[in-house]
């Protein structure tokens, strides 16, 4: 029911807020779950097994995080959770691209990934419920999307 009008004219504070969100979460999970494995491939390539083993438990791990992740949110609020995921982001991006492919032990490497995905939970666990909150009923859909 709402317009881009309605939602440029009274709500692009949110707007931009919302897309600042989806756009550092995004970067990060991209990193985090398709660059880091990549890392810990290329870097246990004589042991593909290892590596596959180190990225699997690794993400099943982020997976059961994730209702964590909400209850969090719900206790403490989403707004900590949030900077924790964005303090933790801006940091530990730099170091796990520039540390993983240093790993020289498969449980190094799992470590490392399973800290990033740590701070990644506290995104993906409350990402859509914030962007929602952000807008109105009448252009929520239109201003989350």
């Amino acid at each position: 029911s709402g317009s881009l009008k309605e939602l440029f004219g009274n709500h692009l504070g949110n707007f931009l807020l919302a897309f600042t969100i989806a756009s550092g979460g995004t970067l990060c999970f991209y990193v985090y779950t398709v660059n880091a494995p990549n890392i810990v491939h290329s870097t246990f390539s004589s042991t593909p097994m290892a590596a596959t083993a180190v990225n699997l438990i690794a993400l099943f791990i982020l997976m059961l995080g994730q209702p964590l992740g909400g209850l969090i949110g719900d206790r403490i609020g989403r707004k900590p959770v949030l900077l924790f995921f964005a303090a933790g982001g801006v940091v530990y991006t730099w170091v796990l691209v520039t540390c993983l492919s240093h790993a020289r032990k498969p449980v190094t490497a799992f470590l490392m990934l399973l800290m990033g995905y740590i701070f990644l939970t506290g995104y993906t666990s409350i990402s859509a419920v914030v962007k929602s909150d952000l807008f109105p009923t009448d252009v929520r859909a239109l201003g989350v999307g």
